[in-house]
């Protein structure tokens, strides 16, 4: 049996807000998944790990598969670009995953999500 290859897509270091939590982390998107590491939590109250993230040595931790992407949208003004990911968990409850990207452009993450999102498709 082979084993199949990830090909990276993109890195990028973004904040991550899920469940009304911010993270800055780490973005990776492979042609399998979509990889988030949440490095630090920049929420005031709240360390509880979201949805979706595992805790690993001192980050959280979380893959998504295609097919737990339910849509991709983007949100952009003159100084905010986000994109919008509503995902299925484990027990296909729907969240809301936002990538913040301040006033960087998100063309390059949109492209390497949709290029995730069409292998999903072609299955």
């Amino acid at each position: 049996m082979t084993q199949k290859k990830e090909i990276l897509l993109g890195t990028w270091t973004t904040n991550i807000i899920i469940d009304g939590k911010r993270f800055l982390g780490e973005l990776v998107i492979t042609n399998d998944a979509m990889h988030l590491t949440a490095k630090y939590n920049m929420s005031l109250f709240d360390t509880s790990a979201p949805a979706f993230f595992i805790r690993h040595d001192n980050n959280m931790v979380c893959k998504i598969s295609p097919e737990d992407i339910v849509s991709v949208t983007s949100k952009t003004s003159l100084l905010n670009k986000r994109i919008i990911l509503l995902a299925k968990d484990a027990t296909e409850k729907t969240h809301d995953i936002i990538l913040d990207y301040g006033i960087m452009s998100i063309n390059s993450m949109l492209d390497a999500l949709n290029k995730l999102k069409e292998k999903e498709e072609s299955l």
